[in-house]
């Protein structure tokens, strides 16, 4: 039977204050709405509210709690004329969710509508809902159809994507009428692969593998544009100073382009007709600016007035709308003290301990892509270590298992939407590119979710959703190398694969798997060490005892042990690439309301239906939907990630580790 002490944290880094993703600005009623990743929540001011010195200003309104469906939110736009708030979820709960203006605290939307899968920037029009999809790129709904019902899984009125799109991990988007067209921004994260699979069904054998770093553009469709619509223009290039472009906005009177520029800390704007590697027109960076990692920018063209929302600071500055330069804002809205340390978690999903600098590292998923390095000593909402993020990086969203290589003192990180590997220094900082990049066809990645590493035989082991399997490629290999094993296939049983290991010995490969299929395992399936192709696992531990009921994440071992985090929440997605799934017939509910998660260990010999020998789990364990961990066996600690409390939970359990 597990073990039945009741664990409690012992230190934890959690963010106590908002951290903004998107804004939309209502000048007719002079509001602000900023969605909050970290909180899951929707906050209202005034157009006219400004912070003093050391100050923060409180919402006029926020939308917050279980019940308003608000998870991972990425964008919002607001219709002045209906009074309405539209938030997109951009993870996990795959949603639109629909407020109106008046609507406070824990308050159920009057509207659910289901997006596909890594939905993130939404743009209004009178008739139309345009929203990016960071997978693949653009759907378009009618606003009448989606009214029609509470709730619903409306087939989008037309869609963009495909090769010749030149849709590259798309974010920002702006539905422009007066112009006709459809501006995106795309941060040039390009998987050809990764988005034919899923909508062509095909076998693996008949696909050509590998993705893509195109440069990051901002890229005009015309607004009709359906299918695979390649761009009327894009702006793309070294002179334009894109780096990851967030949010965007289009001043239709004026004829310009106002980019976050999320990467640099700058806003650039381009005239809207120009295309090519140009320069901006303007660009707002400098000290003085307080620009830190924007994420949204608007457009008050009544005041003549341009809002830049902050995620780096929880700030947001407002400008004239024709500033250049290394100028002061006109006034700040801060949402935390300006002393409060942003630790941005959004979706932490990937991490791995740093046994040289005694550091644990961190991998953002939804809102910022991003590695931090933590000291695990500290506990509350300490400042990182480092940050790695930027253009210059490669990384991307979806990093569910990084590793750190103690030989090579380096860190390994996956980049799905690229179908790539990233290898770094481990005491990478800032903009660092990465040391190595395993890509291209020859690889046969489609989109890989986590690595980890045998280090008896010198082996990166990549766990591939894309693939179905495990591949297997040496810790030194980098370019367009093919894996010296894949195992992938039906006899394997493997079906949306995350985490994968060996054992310490080198012997065993552990993989986990979460059904999708009928044919398929949820639980931890073992292979031996030579495996390749599609093989049937020696073993596996599966079953009700297991208490791996749903999503199983990441696996570690340690010795004679084996510790996986266990989510457990139902996800049921209603969307298939940019179609609705006809096997969806109903909305599901909010996948954290059924998560029951936990951390469990087992031994390496067990095999069956066996329930785990110790479980972290339960309300003093704070724990919802545990989705990563590290471990460190010599003080005896696991560092676990909960992606719905958005925070790092640490446990001291030495019996995990020892006899």
């Amino acid at each position: 039977m597990p073990d039945e002490i009741i664990y409690k944290p012992a230190k934890y880094v959690l963010d106590p204050y908002p951290i903004i993703n998107g804004m939309a600005v209502d000048p007719h009623n002079r509001m602000v709405f900023l969605s909050d990743t970290n909180l899951k929540s929707l906050l209202m001011y005034s157009l006219d509210d400004a912070t003093a010195p050391g100050d923060v200003v409180r919402p006029r309104r926020h939308i917050i709690g279980p019940q308003t469906e608000v998870g991972f939110v990425a964008g919002v736009a607001v219709d002045p004329n209906s009074g309405e708030i539209f938030a997109v979820n951009n993870d996990i709960e795959d949603s639109m969710v629909v407020f109106d203006y008046e609507d406070d605290g824990n308050v159920r939307p009057k509207r659910k509508v289901m997006v596909p899968h890594r939905a993130w920037g939404i743009s209004l029009s009178e008739k139309e809902i345009a929203i990016s999809v960071q997978t693949f790129g653009v759907v378009v709904l009618d606003r009448q159809r989606i009214y029609s019902a509470p709730a619903s899984c409306p087939h989008p009125d037309r869609s963009i994507y495909g090769l010749s799109s030149d849709m590259a991990d798309p974010r920002g988007i702006f539905l422009d009428e007066k112009n006709n067209e459809i501006v995106v921004a795309c941060h040039g994260n390009w998987n050809q692969e990764g988005v034919m699979i899923r909508e062509l069904d095909l076998d693996v054998s008949e696909m050509q593998y590998g993705g893509r770093f195109l440069m990051p553009s901002v890229n005009f469709y015309d607004r009709n544009a359906s299918g695979d619509h390649p761009p009327k223009r894009k702006i793309s290039g070294q002179s334009t100073q894109l780096n990851w472009p967030m949010g965007i906005h289009v001043n239709v009177e004026k004829d310009e382009v106002f980019v976050a520029n999320n990467g640099d800390d700058s806003v650039l704007v381009f005239d809207r007709r120009s295309g090519g590697d140009v320069s901006p027109k303007r660009v707002i960076r400098g000290k003085s600016t307080g620009i830190n990692r924007p994420v949204s920018v608007q457009v008050d063209t009544e005041s003549g007035e341009l809002w830049v929302a902050n995620l780096g600071d929880r700030s947001v500055l407002v400008f004239d709308e024709d500033s250049d330069g290394n100028v002061p804002p006109k006034r700040v809205l801060r949402l935390a003290p300006p002393d409060a340390h942003v630790i941005g978690f959004g979706n932490p999903m990937a991490a791995t301990f740093d046994s040289r600098r005694r550091q644990v590292i961190v991998a953002n998923c939804v809102t910022q892509p991003r590695l931090y390095a933590f000291d695990p000593v500290t506990s509350g909402a300490p400042a990182p270590l480092r940050v790695v993020e930027g253009q210059r990086t490669r990384l991307s969203r979806t990093m569910h298992g990084i590793c750190y290589n103690p030989l090579r003192d380096e860190v390994v990180v996956p980049n799905p939407l690229a179908a790539a590997i990233l290898t770094f220094r481990a005491g990478a900082d800032g903009e660092e590119p990465p040391l190595r990049v395993i890509q291209g066809p020859r690889t046969g990645l489609i989109t890989p979710h986590a690595v980890n590493l045998n280090l008896k035989r010198g082996e990166l082991l990549v766990g591939d959703p894309g693939r179905k399997g495990a591949l297997v490629f040496g810790i030194e290999d980098s370019g367009n190398v093919k894996p010296r094993r894949v195992i992938a296939g039906k006899r394997t049983r493997i079906d949306h694969i995350v985490g994968v290991t060996a054992d310490e010995s080198g012997t065993l490969i552990v993989a986990n798997s979460a059904r999708r299929r009928k044919d398929a395992i949820t639980g931890l399936l073992f292979f031996d060490r030579d495996a390749d192709g599609d093989v049937e696992p020696i073993g596996y531990i599966a079953g009700p005892k297991t208490m791996m009921k749903e999503a199983v994440w990441w696996v570690q071992t340690f010795k004679d042990r084996i510790i996986a985090s266990v989510p457990n929440h139902v996800y049921r997605p209603c969307f298939k690439l940019a179609s609705c799934d006809p096997e969806v017939t109903e909305i599901p509910p909010s996948p954290w309301l059924t998560a029951d998660g936990f951390i469990g260990v087992w031994n390496i010999d067990d095999r069956g239906d066996v329930p785990p020998r110790l479980v972290i789990k339960g309300h003093l364990s704070e724990l919802c939907a545990p989705s990563a961990f590290a471990i460190n066996p010599v003080d005896g600690e696991i560092y676990v990630l909960d992606s719905v409390k958005n925070g790092m939970f640490v446990f001291r359990v030495p019996q995990a580790f020892t006899d």
